[in-house]
């Protein structure tokens, strides 16, 4: 009988041991597992932070744009009033010449 006790121990003690080995493994395992979630998670937040980054520049520059092109039209129109303002003011002055008989004979007495 001190013999199966013997072999039982030896089996108590193999198994002990097999599951030392099997929680180290696992252990290794898992903290292999967490580096790799870590990595692409740190992954993902690089991505995610790089296409912010590209979107607000896109902005940015949509932004720069469309006030250069707000200031472009601004400073047309405004040439284009003063034009019209000068072209106005032009005809204005060569209707009351017309319309001033003063003037008039003053042209033609010459």
């Amino acid at each position: 009988m001190a013999h199966r006790t013997d072999d039982i121990q030896q089996d108590i003690e193999d198994t002990q041991r097999d599951m030392d080995d099997t929680r180290s493994a696992m252990t290794e395992k898992l903290e292999l597992l967490g580096e790799r979630v870590r990595e692409t998670v740190e992954g993902a937040q690089t991505s995610v932070e790089g296409m912010v980054e590209n979107v607000r520049d896109t902005v940015d520059t949509t932004v720069a744009a469309v006030k250069q092109t707000v200031e472009g039209a601004q400073a047309s129109m405004e040439g284009m009033v003063e034009n019209v303002k000068g072209t106005v003011g032009d005809t204005v002055e060569a209707v009351q010449r017309t319309f001033d008989l003063h003037h008039q004979m003053e042209q033609h007495r010459g």
